[in-house]
């Protein structure tokens, strides 16, 4: 094609169409900013979405920590509290004697002709001391000699008492109030 135009206007064609691709590659650019700013603009939200799932997920998953601490604080405590009132049990249990040991030695200490009717048993303020007291039947007066001197030959009986009116009877003598006292 053959340019017939002055080169005046030739120039200003040029002008013009340089325009032209100035105008399309700031469209193209501005378009390339628009789209470049929605994608941003959407990994933004998809990466606030995920951060905002991550921190209800950490919330949930401290309050279910925090449940569980109060729970094991709970049961800290609980098992703290049955501890000390299962010490305070043992400790009970410790300083408590055993009376079937002490019953079990009178029954071999008193002779076979007495019998007895009670036996009281106080504990005394000093600790493992008590006090006892035998109400019974003795057949023969002999026998209540052998129960006196078996009694004055263990050392963890003290102060032994007889009533004098046991012994003015030498057969079938009811008794009461032989006291003694008993050291564990």
């Amino acid at each position: 094609m053959i340019n017939l135009l002055p080169t005046e206007e030739k120039k200003i064609l040029k002008m013009e169409e340089r325009w032209r691709l100035i105008l399309i590659l700031e469209l193209i650019m501005l378009f390339f900013f628009i789209s470049l700013t929605l994608i941003l603009s959407a990994v933004r939200i998809s990466i606030v979405s995920q951060v905002d799932i991550q921190k209800a997920s950490f919330e949930q998953k401290e309050k279910e920590t925090n449940k569980a601490d109060s729970q094991d604080q709970y049961f800290r405590k609980e098992i703290t509290q049955t501890n000390q009132m299962i010490l305070g049990l043992d400790s009970f249990y410790q300083q408590q004697v055993s009376i079937n040991d002490f019953l079990e030695k009178i029954s071999k200490l008193i002779p076979s002709g007495i019998s007895l009717n009670q036996i009281l048993i106080i504990r005394v303020k000093e600790q493992n001391k008590f006090k006892v007291s035998l109400s019974g039947h003795a057949y023969f007066d002999e026998d209540l000699r052998i129960l006196s001197d078996t009694l004055n030959k263990e050392k963890e009986f003290d102060q032994i008492d007889f009533p004098k009116q046991i012994w003015d009877e030498q057969k079938n003598i009811d008794f009461d109030n032989i006291t003694f006292e008993v050291n564990f």
